[in-house]
């Protein structure tokens, strides 16, 4: 039996027998008759009935491939030449849109959606300290302080362990949709907690609402930036991240002069009007890379090719899986299985125990050798500075030495930084020496746990696989925040600050010995895959 003339170059089966390293996703011409009989036989027709679909089927199988091909860093032009400028136009405010090409201009846009999220995301958690401070002195002086943390406490766990259910969402329905829950639930968590009277009130609101809206607005702009990019994806991620510390610095000074000229209530509520205006409009911005009409047709190109080989191999050829069911679809924790991951989980459960303490012990520690108020607040202000302009840092050294790398030397200069600087600084210029190290290295897991979890499974579910991660490591925060305090109470007896300050110090070191095993165990699979590279 002959192969039927083929007058397109465009529909050529792809040649399976024997493929080249440099043509993996590219189909090439051949006239095989081995490879038409096959799938033909895939098809249950004729070789003759297999090229009239092809004639008919293709458009969809340039779309597919395109689509495909689209995720190689180095074919953005390709996808790009596909689409017609009204149509890439479109795409932007499209959830069916377009395919966008890696490294593109809208990719930058992007970006910066993902960081006024992060501002009212993350960076709301840096305001909270005004609120403290507030309820503390003047709204419950008579309620002790430890039932005024669980606000900010519960806050953080939500807002970290609710990246989990953020993570599902942006998965299955796209990152516009969690902006959108985010945004409604945490302005109406801020107008709920400018009613609260009694610390239960607002645990429940500021703490544990206002923590899961944030977590919607957050996550989207955790992963997005790692999707759009691959030659500077640290670089993005850093400038997404960055969002946080700045909006730590504008909402911490801006929630302080609000509460002197307007009060606590209004203040409260003007916050919550700023959210849904920045955290709104960004959400509309953002949505997938690659849409799920696209997705679909990438997983069908694949099977059929897994099935064409295997039929050429005389193996058993895989059938289409059925349409799982919603809640194995939604909850997948296979991601456990690796132990690279749950390494990932064990050096972030420390680090997670570890960061609070310091940025709520250092202004305390400065006033205890004689610094003033005022200069004490301006640590926290540098810090703010540091830690954004460190997570930019901490993106470019990804791209360069690898995120694990990266993660295993901040670590490590964060440990020493507190048992070094910190507890041996009694005057302010050691302090301002010490927040600007620290604050440049203390969360650059921030930026690098997105590329590596995306190195490990992919970015095709990078939102729930990530907020798997925070789910497990975010119950750091509620061991190492009461631990830190009853340390000291118990062993610096509210006078000094050594234990207190040593504690977070080594746990950074062992962060860091995590991480040594988690390079090595990767280098030797990146090994094993014939990968030889010390990057990682």
């Amino acid at each position: 039996m002959s192969a039927p003339s083929d007058p397109k170059p465009d529909t050529a089966i792809p040649e399976l027998a024997s493929p080249s390293p440099n043509s993996t996703n590219a189909p090439t011409r051949t006239g095989s008759n081995d490879n038409i009989d096959a799938k033909a036989k895939l098809n249950n027709g004729s070789p003759q009935t297999l090229h009239h679909e092809q004639q008919q089927s293709q458009p969809q199988q340039q779309s597919g491939l395109a689509a495909d091909n689209s995720d190689d860093p180095e074919d953005p032009e390709k996808a790009q030449n596909q689409l017609s400028k009204f149509h890439r136009k479109l795409g932007i405010l499209s959830p069916k849109g377009p395919i966008v090409p890696l490294d593109s201009g809208f990719s930058w846009v992007i970006v910066v959606c993902c960081f006024f999220m992060q501002m009212f995301g993350m960076g709301i958690a840096n305001g909270f300290g005004s609120y403290q401070a507030y309820y503390l002195n003047v709204m419950f002086p008579d309620t002790p302080a430890s039932t005024i943390q669980w606000i900010g406490t519960l806050f953080s766990l939500c807002l970290l362990g609710g990246s989990f259910f953020a993570g599902v969402i942006v998965d299955s329905y796209g990152p516009r949709l969690s902006g959108y829950i985010g945004t409604v639930v945490a302005t109406l968590a801020m107008m709920l907690s400018s009613l609260g009277k009694e610390p239960y009130q607002l645990i429940l609101a500021q703490g544990i609402m206002l923590g899961l809206g944030c977590s919607f607005i957050h996550q989207p702009s955790i992963i997005l930036s790692s999707q759009y990019f691959a030659k500077y994806r640290g670089l993005a991620t850093g400038i997404a991240l960055a969002g946080s510390g700045v909006g730590g610095m504008f909402i911490g000074r801006a929630t302080q002069a609000m509460i002197d000229k307007v009060g606590i209530h209004w203040a409260m509520r003007i916050t919550g009007f700023i959210i849904l205006g920045v955290a709104g409009i960004s959400s509309s911005f953002v949505r997938r890379r690659v849409p799920k009409i696209h997705q679909k047709a990438i997983e069908q190109e694949k099977l059929h090719q897994k099935q064409l080989e295997q039929i050429q191999n005389g193996e058993p050829v895989t059938e289409a899986p059925e349409k799982p069911k919603l809640r194995r679809r939604l909850f997948n924790f296979d991601a456990l299985k690796d132990v690279r991951f749950d390494l990932a989980i064990a050096a972030t459960f420390l680090l997670e125990m570890a960061y609070f303490g310091p940025t709520m012990y250092i202004a305390a520690s400065a006033q205890y050798y004689g610094i003033s108020p005022a200069s004490s607040t301006n640590l926290l202000l540098i810090f703010n500075v540091m830690v954004a302009v460190g997570r930019v840092i901490a993106g470019i050294m990804a791209d360069k030495i690898g995120p694990i790398v990266t993660l295993l030397l901040s670590n490590m200069i964060s440990g020493i930084a507190i048992l070094a600087i910190w507890l041996n600084a009694t005057n302010l210029s050691v302090f301002y020496g010490y927040v600007v190290v620290y604050g440049l290295f203390c969360s650059s897991f921030v930026s690098t746990n997105p590329i590596i979890v995306g190195n490990m499974f992919g970015i095709e579910k990078l939102g729930s696989t990530v907020g798997l991660l925070y789910l497990f490591a975010s119950t750091g925060i509620l061991i190492g925040n009461p631990v830190q305090a009853t340390i000291y109470d118990k062993l610096d007896h509210r006078q000094r600050y050594r234990n207190t300050i040593i504690f977070p110090g080594c746990l950074y070191l062992c962060s860091m010995c995590v991480c040594c095993l988690l390079y090595f165990i990767t280098i030797r699979r990146l090994r094993k895959n014939g990968k030889n590279t010390l990057k990682a």
